[in-house]
């Protein structure tokens, strides 16, 4: 059931989102790293402070102030 009788979407697809959002987070300085699975964090109380990742066999970590987590919709 929805509360809603229309959706819009933008122009070029639903897939322009993610890419809007992406551009932005470039343009602040913000890095994009895809295909990535989380192996640990450290949080700071409710905060979310420093992020382990593995790519195939190469382990990284990041140190941030904002982190941005999505899945895939299926």
């Amino acid at each position: 059931m929805s509360l809603v009788d229309e959706f819009y979407y933008p122009k070029r697809g639903v897939g322009r989102i993610a890419q809007k959002m992406a551009e932005e987070v470039e343009k602040m300085g913000g890095q994009i790293v895809v295909n990535a699975q989380v192996t640990g964090f450290t949080r700071d109380e409710d905060k979310i402070t420093s992020v382990a990742i593995k790519i195939g066999n190469e382990k990284k970590h990041y140190t941030a102030d904002e982190f941005v987590n999505t899945i895939p919709i299926t």
